[in-house]
């Protein structure tokens, strides 16, 4: 530029003037040492006028190597980094003006980057001296950026920290995950600050605070995996070690379906799609076994429907028998009806399911109300054999007490052979052994009175 050119002429004259000037004194201090004393006060004037004009000249120069010093800096703090489709060529132009001084711009930038061309790629920083340099506001600024990131890594630390210390939520882990993203593109640009001459510093520093953040981040992303990982494990030990054809399976399997979607949702949030796939796969498996389940209860179902059925037809039967008083050929029919009774099944095992809850108290109610009524008539049957029985052992016991039972042989042998035949002949019908053993026991106490 011409006005640094002529500030160095200025500064170079100024000099050469000194020295001159300096040297005429010396020769002056010499020539006129006769006449020092007239001379001396004009001469320090002089000398002192001289000193100062120097220490301008001097201040002046110090203040041009500064503003020298400011442009490098510049130079290196301010910086365009290219974007798709530029060309370097379109780029100075844009922010120098003109591309007058393209091929200084190159050499500057190839003292900087023993890399660099002059093809510009795409995040590619190029940096321009501010002699050349008509329209700032295209440029980025290293400190800038520098303090904007400092505050960027605080912000993100706190969406972090929000992120692990609520409910998982996917808006909330990608904003993670855009966290790493972005620090992974941070630390590439700042790998590149880290060999410059007045950033290294600064560079290094920021590389550090990335690498921490970067740290933590994996290291909770990874902490948080573990969890879901355990809770997966817990529920796949828990599906394949139980037998699901027992009540309550329905309420389990749900609520295995449903841990499982949450688990399936952790994963997509932690981008983990291997095991999104495996939680499928479970999912598959367990709704695979509740279709069987459903199945199982629907043939349950229909079994307590057949087996309600038959109480029916039972129930009518056992209230048909003995209107009439205990008739022979109706102790069969009670005693069938007793059999087939014992053979419905009271499905007791299924009282917890919920599915079958209603359909099994209304069988249940009938099923109890079946037995009440067969126990109703086979107690009816053994109470009418034991008022028979008993007559005749009041009978035998009256015999013996009062002596009679003595020459009474016909009696005797007409009641053990025909009502006690018959007593005993209808508790064999009704199955009713206590019955039959104190028929026997009567039967041979007559006999021991015959025989004597």
């Amino acid at each position: 530029m011409e006005e640094n050119k002529d500030l160095e002429k200025i500064i170079s004259e100024t000099e050469k003037k000194s020295k001159n000037l300096l040297s005429y004194i010396d020769n002056e201090i010499h020539y006129k040492e006769s006449k020092i004393k007239k001379f001396r006060k004009s001469l320090k004037k002089f000398i002192a006028t001289t000193l100062v004009c120097s220490i301008i000249g001097l201040s002046i120069f110090g203040a041009y190597a500064f503003k020298k010093r400011k442009d490098s800096i510049f130079g290196h703090s301010m910086y365009y980094e290219v974007s798709a489709n530029e060309t370097l060529i379109n780029i100075t132009e844009k922010v120098c003006g003109s591309t007058d001084n393209l091929d200084e711009i190159v050499e500057f930038n190839k003292n900087l980057d023993e890399n660099f061309d002059s093809i510009a790629s795409e995040g590619e920083i190029i940096r321009f001296p501010k002699k050349h340099v008509k329209n700032p506001e295209y440029l980025n600024s290293f400190i800038k950026d520098y303090n904007v990131l400092k505050k960027k890594l605080e912000k993100n630390n706190k969406i972090v920290e929000l992120a692990f210390n609520s409910n998982l939520q996917k808006e909330k882990i990608d904003s993670v995950y855009k966290t790493l993203d972005e620090l992974n593109k941070d630390e590439k640009r700042y790998e590149y600050w880290k060999s410059d001459i007045y950033f290294s510093r600064n560079a290094v520093s920021m590389l550090k605070d990335i690498a921490k953040l970067e740290d933590e981040i994996k290291t909770k992303v990874n902490s948080k995996v573990k969890e879901i990982d355990y809770e997966f494990k817990k529920l796949k030990d828990f599906f394949y070690s139980n037998n699901w054809k027992k009540p309550g399976t329905i309420e389990w399997l749900e609520s295995l379906i449903s841990r499982n979607k949450q688990i399936r949702y952790s994963y997509e949030c932690f981008r983990k799609e291997k095991n999104v796939l495996e939680t499928k796969s479970i999912e598959q498996k367990i709704k695979s076994v509740k279709s069987n389940y459903i199945n199982l209860l629907n043939k349950i179902s229909n079994n307590i429907s057949q087996d309600k059925y038959k109480i029916n037809q039972l129930e009518k039967k056992v209230n048909s028998i003995f209107k009439l008083g205990l008739q022979n050929k109706e102790i069969p029919i009670l005693r069938e009806i007793i059999n087939e009774k014992n053979n419905i099944n009271s499905y007791s095992e299924w009282e917890d399911e919920k599915r079958l809850e209603t359909q099994l108290n209304e069988y249940m109610h009938e099923l109890s109300e079946l037995k009440s009524q067969v126990n109703s008539k086979f107690y009816f049957a053994v109470n009418t054999l034991n008022k028979e029985i008993k007559k005749y052992e009041e009978e035998i016991a009256h015999g013996e007490k009062t002596g009679r039972i003595k020459g009474a042989d016909t009696r005797l042998k007409y009641i053990m052979e025909k009502p006690l035949v018959m007593i005993k002949y209808r508790y064999g019908l009704l199955d009713y052994n206590k019955g039959i053993t104190r028929t026997n026991k009567l039967i041979n106490k007559i006999n021991s009175f015959i025989k004597n």
